[in-house]
């Protein structure tokens, strides 16, 4: 069931604010090659806003200072901070989750099926739109599961768990 749909690889870069604090760290200015990746592993996706108590583990000092400068700009400062660390961690583990599909294939399926359990979350939150689900979901499950008819099950199975996207989704610095 590979998808026809080309790889989008910027999957989650529609927020320009944490896109550019995220390619920042992700990209080596100087010598425009990617940043050397923490070896910590990233925790499962959240499913809900938790507050924010300091930087975290997976965020570079330089993505923690653009989120809090960006997150100053809010209306609801805490509240923004939180979706904004949670919007990066699970882009960074959908990144981790894309270079690790060949070279720790093993660790990556657990990375995917984690991203396909936040998945409906990030739609119901309007991080996600509907069309990006859509092609996320089927790579992960083209990778997780290598029979056709599992994949269609599994495919349509996780389908049913994904909410309607807001009719209006509440833009970052809101």
């Amino acid at each position: 069931m590979t998808s026809s749909r080309p790889c989008v690889l910027g999957l989650f870069v529609a927020l320009s604010a944490i896109a550019c604090c995220q390619l920042a760290a992700a990209i080596d200015l100087d010598e425009g090659r990617p940043a050397p990746r923490t070896t910590d592993p990233l925790p499962a996706p959240r499913d809900h806003f938790a507050p924010v108590h300091g930087k975290p583990a997976f965020l570079s000092d330089e993505e923690w200072a653009g989120v809090q400068a960006s997150a100053k700009t809010s209306a609801d400062p805490a509240h923004e901070l939180a979706r904004q660390v949670d919007y990066l961690h699970y882009q960074k583990l959908y990144f981790q989750w894309t270079a690790e599909k060949t070279t720790q294939p093993a660790h990556a399926r657990e990375l995917a099926r984690q991203l396909m359990q936040g998945l409906p979350g990030k739609v119901a939150e309007g991080v996600v739109g509907a069309e990006q689900a859509e092609q996320t979901l089927e790579q992960l499950v083209d990778f997780v599961e290598p029979d056709p008819l599992q994949q269609e099950r599994l495919l349509a199975r996780e389908r049913r768990r994904l909410p309607p996207q807001p009719a209006a989704p509440r833009a970052f610095g809101q």
